[in-house]
C-alpha cells in the first residue's frame, strides 16, 4: 500500500478479503500456513469463520503446518498437495456449472 492505514483507510478496507464476504459469494477454499508473518493465522481462521456464516457454498479452510507467507512459490511436495487439494475442491465445487459458475443449462 503507498498510503499508511490513517491516510486511506477505505483502500485498505477494499484490499482486505473480508470485504468478500457477502451472501452470494462463491466457494472458497482458504490456505494459510501456520508460520505466516504477514498476515496472522488468526485472521485467516477469522476470515473463514465469518464466511461460513455468511456465505451459501462450501469454505474450506487448510492451515498448513510450518509454512509461511507465499509457501508455494517454490517447487515443494507440500505445494503439489494442496494443489491437488484446491483442484479437487474446484471440481467438486463447480460440478454442474458453466464456466462462469452457473448453473449449466441442461
Amino acid at each position: 500500500m503507498k498510503a499508511s492505514l490513517e491516510e486511506d483507510r477505505e483502500a485498505y478496507d477494499r484490499a482486505s478479503p473480508m470485504s468478500l464476504i457477502h451472501p452470494e459469494a462463491p466457494p472458497f477454499f482458504i490456505v494459510h500456513g501456520d508460520r505466516d508473518t504477514l498476515v496472522p493465522v488468526a485472521e485467516a481462521r477469522r476470515f473463514a469463520e465469518d464466511l461460513r456464516r455468511t456465505a451459501p457454498g462450501p469454505v474450506v479452510y487448510a492451515e498448513i503446518p510450518g509454512a509461511q507467507h507465499a509457501f508455494e512459490i517454490f517447487p515443494s511436495l507440500r505445494g503439489e498437495l494442496v494443489l491437488a487439494g484446491v483442484e479437487r475442491f474446484w471440481c467438486s465445487s463447480t460440478a454442474g456449472t458453466s464456466s462462469l459458475g452457473k448453473a449449466a443449462a441442461p
